[in-house]
């Protein structure tokens, strides 16, 4: 079915904070209509990409007043098989519901929304709930300093400056590529924090809470073979490519329903040392001539890891990609 597709809304506020540039990915499963209301006041300024694996009628109480594109699993499950990445469905439905937006998607940010996992995390001075994704757009707005790692904060925040002895050739810093926030029990009081990763560092991504930039490093965001794998490419990817990952705030609360997987095979040493070894040309200008690198690699020197990784669904997500 063709997307359902509301009147926009207008915010000059939203505007003002690039929201008008941001997509916000949700998998609607059966039962978490109502984790969706939990939301709706925080997604109000925001277009949404929603699938859906339940009848229309269900959620549409929910969405009253939002901003969407209504898909069914149907819709991107067709649109996956044309592009040979139906497997992505074998890893999870929500991992084929982003790899499907990825694709449809035609703004310059997009950040994930699991609704399974995660509610709006709350300012404990004020008691009301945060809005993380005006805290992401903040970050991929703001450059990133992964060539001299400053250990206190983000010098771009406002209020902030340089520590002292940081190199002025250095301030001006690089484009942000990815945020990636974190997420507490409800109980924990958060840390107002967020820094740049540095050069060379790797980082165990959760796609509970993350943004990108689609156009820097949208075609590495592929999570198909899982987030810690897609993490450890999109950083190696990032580092090649001059560019930055944030982690620290936003935060989201955890429902305490994230999924303990990949926790030993793709976070296996091995693996990481394999990604940071891996030398990529000149030549790749873009995240997807990056990826394509990588994938060359990994079916050149066949890692004994190899097997916890689709190949052949990375190569058909680059063919896909490229036709974006």
């Amino acid at each position: 079915m063709d997307a359902i597709q509301p009147p926009p809304l207008a915010s000059s506020a939203a505007a003002d904070s690039g929201a008008k540039d941001l997509d916000i990915v949700i998998l609607v499963s059966k039962g978490l209509g109502s984790s969706l209301a939990s939301w709706r006041s925080i997604l109000k300024p925001y277009h949404l990409l929603i699938v859906i694996d339940e009848e229309e009628e269900e959620i549409q109480q929910h969405l009253h007043g939002l901003d969407f594109a209504l898909y069914s699993t149907a819709d991107a499950n067709c649109e996956l098989e044309r592009c040979n990445l139906l497997g992505a469905k074998d890893r999870s439905a929500l991992a084929a519901a982003r790899a499907f937006a990825l694709l449809a998607s035609t703004r310059r940010y997009l950040a994930f929304l699991d609704l399974s996992s995660a509610a709006p995390a709350t300012d404990p001075a004020t008691g009301d709930a945060i809005d993380p994704f005006q805290q992401h757009l903040a970050n991929l707005r703001s450059p990133s300093t992964p060539f001299f790692f400053n250990t206190l904060y983000d010098p771009f925040r406002p209020g902030a400056d340089f520590v002292r002895g940081y190199p002025f050739s250095l301030r001006t810093g690089v484009p942000t590529a990815i945020s990636h926030g974190l997420w507490l029990d409800p109980a924990k009081k958060p840390a107002d924090l967020v820094l740049t990763v540095p050069r060379d560092v790797f980082f165990a991504m959760r796609s509970i809470n993350v943004a990108f930039d689609r156009e820097l490093v949208g075609g590495a965001m592929f999570l198909g073979s899982g987030d810690l794998w897609a993490g450890l490419c999109a950083k190696r990817i990032c580092d090649h490519l001059r560019v930055g990952v944030k982690s620290g705030i936003p935060y989201v609360a955890s429902r305490g329903q994230e999924k303990e997987e990949e926790t030993t095979e793709l976070a296996d040493p091995e693996i990481i040392d394999f990604v940071r070894g891996i030398e990529l040309p000149d030549a790749a200008v873009s995240a997807v001539d990056c990826y394509e690198e990588i994938v060359k690699k990994i079916k050149a020197e066949k890692p004994k890891f190899a097997g916890e990784i689709s190949v052949a669904g990375l190569e058909a997500w680059i063919a896909a990609w490229k036709k974006t």
